[in-house]
Order: structure tokens, then sequence, then C-alpha cells
């Protein structure tokens, strides 16, 4: 494979035509003539088929096409830049240039390249355009890269970034609609579990066991059974300290406790007295790291991480705000229990986790841009960590479209309120960036 071509022909004025050959018409529309205009050196000339006249264009020096098929069968044309390099008409579309490549097997090619295009992603859609071998890529890219401008293409990139970011940062969540709360489940199925991973522990005669008949755990079950009456129950001590208890269970058992806790979540003074619980918050996270040693395919972790994630957007969503939050003050004992959910889960979510993880990843990070993004905190390491999970969690394709919607309206939240996370975006992620607009608009179309 070979390329033929370079930044630029350096033509002889000698061997070109004077402005003699400007009285020879063009044999077809678009045909270009190169001619010596002296100290001013090769020149440009158009054939106007309607005027039947040379249309002056420019300095031939910007031309890296064959010079061989100037004006002769090649596709291509010279047309006017402006004052600047003339630009290339091939293939209906304009190009900087317009380069031949010859392959092993005797073809010949013609490619058109602007100076802000990449020369590795020209080189390898050319070669999927005519089916020729990956391997060549490489040599291609070399011949394309001389044709390159670094600074026109750094240009392009903060253009297509701001154009991108421009269509993403009009959705801030609180713009868009309320928090999203995880509050149905199979109560029957619940309930079972429960007792079938309390009644193992009684017969073990383990110390956390909570008795059969114990009254707390019947007020526990009627109260979990009908979300619908949180509005109007209490949840009294006692049942905190049940849930305390229950929490001391092993990792493997703790399933169902999760699970009740992340419909707790939603009862107003549940989430009070167990989200402000320090003991409470570090035995949960603390079965969570656990079972990241499991040696079971990290199911048990993704189940976990998927009920903390659900729990935590449920705390965010009814969690009790102080007169001075509302004030615009950060809570900074709410802010370190986030911190410490995305410690536990980004592990597991980042370990090639399951849909039902990343679906729940991305409601707790749209409830915590809800809350957190109206604080308009301009630098912070959780719009750093949600940038690392949530591009490749929206890019891989597995998740449902409201999942990749709410995923980008995170992405947007913080961009509007933060120049630090458009910056993580722009200097890490604008590759992946662009990709999921790309997404976003075949969705609409």
């Amino acid at each position: 494979m070979q390329g033929k071509g370079g930044p630029a022909h350096q033509f002889d004025p000698s061997t070109l035509p004077g402005p003699e050959a400007l009285q020879r018409p063009g044999q077809r529309p678009g045909d270009i003539v190169v001619i010596n205009r002296g100290a001013q050196g090769p020149w440009l000339y158009q054939w106007d088929a309607v005027s039947r006249q040379w249309n002056e264009v420019g300095s031939a020096q910007g031309y890296s096409g064959d010079a061989g098929a100037l004006g002769g069968s090649g596709a291509a044309r010279m047309v006017g830049g402006g004052g600047g390099s003339p630009k290339v008409e091939f293939d209906g579309q304009m190009w900087d240039h317009v380069t031949t490549i010859h392959s092993d097997d005797g073809r010949s090619f013609r490619l058109g390249f602007n100076r802000d295009d990449d020369p590795v992603t020209v080189a390898k859609a050319f070669c999927d355009r005519y089916s020729i071998d990956r391997s060549n890529v490489g040599q291609i890219a070399d011949h394309l890269r001389p044709l390159a401008d670094p600074q026109a293409r750094a240009a392009r990139l903060r253009r297509e970034f701001d154009q991108s970011q421009a269509q993403l940062r009009q959705l801030p969540s609180w713009k868009h609609g309320g928090f999203d709360m995880h509050l149905d489940f199979q109560f029957d199925k619940f309930k079972a579990a429960l007792e079938q991973a309390n009644a193992e522990l009684v017969n073990t005669s383990d110390p956390h066991a909570v008795p059969r008949k114990s009254a707390d755990f019947r007020a526990l079950m009627r109260l979990v059974e009908d979300p619908a009456t949180f509005h109007s129950t209490e949840f009294p001590p006692p049942l905190v300290r049940l849930i305390r208890t229950m929490l001391h269970w092993p990792t493997r058992s703790i399933v169902p406790v999760f699970d009740a806790i992340r419909v707790l979540m939603g009862h107003s003074e549940a989430n009070t007295r167990l989200g402000m619980n320090q003991e409470v918050k570090q035995l949960i996270l603390g079965h969570v790291t656990a079972a990241r040693s499991f040696e079971d395919g990290g199911r048990l972790a993704g189940i976990l991480a998927t009920l903390l994630c659900r729990a935590g957007s449920n705390w965010i969503a009814k969690r009790e705000r102080s007169e001075e939050e509302y004030n615009g003050k950060v809570p900074d004992d709410a802010v370190k229990f986030v911190r410490d959910i995305l410690d536990a889960v980004l592990p597991i979510v980042h370990g090639g986790s399951s849909k039902a993880v990343k679906a729940a990843f991305v409601g707790f990070s749209h409830n915590l841009m809800l809350w957190y993004g109206k604080f308009r905190i301009n630098e912070s390491d959780v719009y750093l960590r949600l940038c690392e999970v949530l591009f490749p969690i929206l890019d891989d394709g597995e998740i449902s479209e409201k999942s990749f919607f709410f995923g980008c309206l995170v992405l947007g939240t913080m961009g509007f309120v933060s120049k630090f996370a458009r910056g993580i975006i722009l200097d890490v992620h604008l590759a992946a960036l662009k990709r999921l607009v790309a997404k976003t608009k075949q969705t609409t179309n």
C-alpha cells in the first residue's frame, strides 16, 4: 500500500505554461490549469463553462493531489479558499487535500483529507470502505500525517465538544422532574426470605438472631407491607434497634435486611433515625465491602450494590433538610455518606456488573445530582467519580432508554453547575461524550 502526494505540490515554474494557456478553453466544467505567473509562482485557474472563461483561484501550492490528474479524468477539481489555500471538491465534498493511495494489487484510490482530520481515523474508514486489510492503517496514516494540522485538529475537537455539551447542559435534573423513588417490592417473597434467614441463625444460636415471637419483628412486617401508609405511621426506637441487630447478621444472610432498609428509606422518620445512625451506616457499607471478596462471581456483591444504590436514592429523596441547608449550606455529614456509598459500589459497577446494578447506579446518580447540583459546587471529587462510571455504563449499550436518558441528564447537570466538571468531560471523556450525543440523535430520530 503506497500513498502518492504530500502536503503541497512543489511545481517547477520552468515546466509550466505561461498566460497563453488561458487562451485555450477547458474541456469540461471545473477543469483547472496551473500557469507560471513569474514572481507570484504557480497559479491556479478554473474553467467556467457558462461564461466560457478561466476564473482565477489562487496559488497552486495548496494542492496535494496527483498533478497528473489536473484537468484530466480525475474526479477532483480546485475551488477558491477565500484568500487561503484552495479547497478540492471530490466525491461530493470539499477537502483541503486529495491524495492518491496505491494498493499492492495495483488498484489506485483517491482519498480526501482535511487539515483537522485524524489520520488514523481516516485511514481506518478508508480501509473499511474499500475492503482493504486494516494492517495497512499505520502506513496510510503515516502518509496522511504531514497533511494534518494539530492546531486545526484541537480547534475542531473543542468546537465539537462545545456543540455536544450545549445539547446536554440545557437539562439540569431539577428542570426535568423530581426524585426517583424505589419503594415497590414483593412483600411475600421478602418476608419469606427474612424469616428463613432468621430461622437459620436461631438454629445456630447466633446472638443476633431475632426471637421467633418478637413483637418488634411483627411490627416491622406490618410497617413495610404497605409503604402507602408511611406518611401516617411512626418508626419508633425499638425498630431502629431491631434493624441494627439484624445488620449484624452474616453477609451471606443480609440481602432481605438490605431490602427492608431500601424500602424504609421512603419513610421520613425511618430515614432520619437510620440515615443518621453511624453504626447503621458503617454496618451497611461493611457488608457491601465484604461481599466483594466472595468467590461467587460477584453475584452477592452485585445484589447488595443494587439495593444500596436504591436505598441511597430513597435516602437522598426523603432525608430531612435543615433550614441552613435550604439556605445553601452544604451538609458535610450527608456528603461524606455519599462519598462512602460511592467508595463501596464503584468497584462493583466497574467490575462488569449486571444491568440491574448499572440501572440502580444511574438512578442513585440522578437523585444525587438533583440534590447536590443545586449547591452549585464547582470543584468536587463527586463529579470525577460519577464521570468515571457513568460514561462506560452509558456507552456499552446494555441499559434501558430510560436509564440512558437519566444518565445523560446527570452529565448535563454536572456540566451545567460546574466548570470543573465540564473540564473533566472535555479533558478525559470527550470521545465518549461524542458517542453519547450520536446515540441520543439516533434515539430521537
